[in-house]
């Protein structure tokens, strides 16, 4: 069932009044692999406001109509469940969203449902004019699996520099009634001094690097794709968790990713 634009229109109308952002400075960074290398656990750090990053999040959040990273009460087909349908992003003085570099970037998802055809979720990306850019509907009617789901831009999709883009999550729960989570993406430049120390890190330091600097999107993909190569390795699960934790994400944490 796809939604239409009459009901997205509501979802994308609400406002809140965002103060200034009040954040801490950038963090030092260095070129160790995590844990392993004696540093502190990963966590996100938002940029300091009167840097280049800093401006680019306050402009993506405050420029965005009010986000929203957690869904309402079940009802309809969705059933009442331990955890809310919720979206793995950061949430600044009221706005949802975050930065990136990728021109395709990942999206992260709890959703406590199983999804079918029945109870299907959609997730759609629009411009900064409120137009559609991509569009996709999941669902799985050969597993009841419920976890942490990724969406991925295709290559066709490509995200301007300096642009801001809005997304919405929904699980169809009752028709033109979707629980729902919604929030803000802008994809930057990063200047060359940071990128030659991200090239030259590992994959954890990869992560580390991306959070403290406040580039959202990129720390939790590099370090979620981590996750689900190394199940079992018990250091890359405690950055992952301190990681959440940062953005008081820690309930998901120990949830499962979904297939």
């Amino acid at each position: 069932m796809n939604i239409s634009i009459s009901v997205l229109a509501p979802i994308l109308s609400l406002s809140v009044t965002l103060t200034a952002l009040t954040i801490p400075a950038l963090a030092q960074n260095t070129l160790d692999g995590g844990l392993r290398g004696g540093a502190t656990h990963i966590k996100f750090e938002p940029p300091a406001p009167d840097n280049a990053l800093g401006n680019a999040l306050g402009n993506a959040l405050g420029n965005a109509p009010g986000g929203r990273s957690r869904g309402g009460a079940s009802r309809g087909e969705c059933p009442a469940a331990t955890l809310p349908l919720t979206a793995i992003v950061p949430t600044v003085n009221g706005g949802v969203g975050g930065l990136t570099t990728a021109e395709h970037p990942s999206f992260w998802f709890y959703v406590p449902y199983a999804l079918n055809g029945d109870r299907s979720a959609e997730f759609v990306l629009l411009d900064d004019h409120n137009r559609y850019i991509y569009r996709t509907t999941l669902m799985n009617s050969e597993s009841n699996a419920i976890g942490i789901t990724q969406i991925n831009l295709p290559t066709t999709i490509t995200l301007e520099k300096d642009r801001l883009y809005q997304w919405v999550f929904m699980v169809n729960c009752e028709i033109d009634n979707p629980i729902f989570t919604r929030g803000s993406i802008r994809r930057v430049a990063i200047d060359s001094a940071l990128s030659e120390k991200i090239k030259q890190a590992g994959v954890l330091g990869k992560a580390r690097l991306y959070a403290e600097n406040g580039i959202w999107f990129d720390a939790l993909t590099t370090l979620a794709e981590l996750r689900i190569a190394e199940p079992g390795d018990a250091a890359i699960a405690l950055e992952w968790q301190s990681l959440l934790q940062s953005v008081d994400l820690a309930d998901v944490a120990d949830s499962p990713f979904a297939p």
